[in-house]
Order: structure tokens, then C-alpha cells, then sequence
């Protein structure tokens, strides 16, 4: 079923300013780039750019937000046969590899000229985090406190969340190629037997 047009046109709009920003992050920095700037180059006039745009920041940081959701529902979606790790990895690997490589080069050239959010960048939100845990739970069979779904899935987030900083820090690897090798590693990887 198709989304209603409001909500497509709404979408499409917001699109359309969040790349505009990107683009003039990327080429002027984005201290310098003003919100006028951005509804201009958007096609829209300042109050339509405050209608869908809650910061500059937002600009920057809404796209790992929605990303967060997806993971959650992806993960939700996955058969209850496979193990809470590779349901979650394989969620991540999903969504990550959704994204067009010419939009996230682009998004991250735009992050890198916004040094004082690099500290709010993250792969999964804290509410969805929670999310994710009751979800493995539930997929566990585990209704009493227990620690063993957080720590199967923090492992994996983890993981993924460590890609997306050697990613952002510049590596030239492919997002996603960094993903996939990063939450399979964490999933495969034996844990390692201290001796005394």
C-alpha cells in the first residue's frame, strides 16, 4: 500500500533539504552555511525549511535516527530461528547497505565540517537500544531479568558502532564493507579464555 500523498510530498521536501544542506556543508563548512542558505538552494522558502527541519543539526544527525528505527523493525522482521546476533547483524548489514554510496560519501564529508557533533553521532538511539533488547528477549524466550540479551546485542551494536567511527575517522573502505566485517566478526569471533 502507497503512503499517502501528504506524507510522500512531506518526505520528498525534507529530502530535498537535507541534500541541499549536505552539498553546502561539503563545499563551505557548516558553520558557515546559514538555514536561508539551505531553503534557497532547496527550492523552499525559510518557513517550509522550518517546517520539516527542527536544527542544522538535525540536518546531520536525523539521517542515523530514521536509520536507528529501521534497524529495530528490520530486526523484528527477522525469522526467530536465527540466532539474536546475526538477526541483529544481518538488520544492520540491511539497512547500512540501503544507502547509496554517492549519499553517504557525501554525508560524510558534510559531518566532517561539523567537528562539535561527532560526540552525538550514533548508530543506534538509547530508546531503540532498549527496543532491541526487550525484542531479543522476547526472541530468547527469556521473560525473567537477564543480562544475556543486552550483552548479545550491545556485542553486535558495538561492533557496528566501531565501523561507523573507523568509517567517519576517514577509512576508505565502503560503509558497508566495514559493517559487514565488523558485526560478523563480533558474531563468528570465539570469545577469547583468559588464563590465570
Amino acid at each position: 500500500m502507497s503512503r499517502p500523498l501528504r506524507t510522500r510530498q512531506r518526505t520528498r521536501v525534507r529530502h530535498e533539504i537535507q541534500s541541499a544542506a549536505w552539498r553546502l556543508f561539503a563545499e563551505s563548512g557548516y558553520a558557515a552555511v546559514t538555514t536561508r542558505q539551505i531553503a534557497d538552494a532547496a527550492g523552499v522558502s525559510e518557513s517550509t525549511y522550518f517546517r520539516h527541519v527542527t536544527s542544522k543539526d538535525d540536518l546531520l544527525l536525523y539521517p542515523l535516527e530514521a536509520s536507528s528505527a529501521a534497524i529495530v523493525a528490520t530486526f523484528r522482521s527477522q525469522p526467530v530461528t536465527v540466532s539474536v546476533q546475526r538477526a541483529l547483524a544481518d538488520s544492520i548489514v540491511e539497512r547500512t547497505s540501503a544507502s547509496s554510496r554517492v549519499e553517504l560519501d557525501l554525508w560524510r564529508t558534510a559531518l566532517a565540517s561539523a567537528p562539535d557533533l561527532r560526540d552525538r553521532i550514533t548508530l543506534i538511539r538509547d530508546d531503540d537500544a532498549r527496543e532491541l533488547v526487550q525484542a531479543a528477549a522476547e526472541r530468547m524466550g527469556i521473560s525473567e531479568p537477564s543480562l544475556e540479551p543486552g550483552v548479545r546485542v550491545h556485542t553486535v551494536l558495538a561492533a557496528a558502532a566501531y565501523a561507523y567511527r573507523t568509517w567517519f575517522d576517514g577509512d576508505p573502505r565502503e560503509l558497508d564493507a566495514l559493517i559487514r566485517e565488523a558485526v560478523d566478526l563480533a558474531v563468528t569471533s570465539p570469545p577469547e579464555r583468559l588464563t590465570p
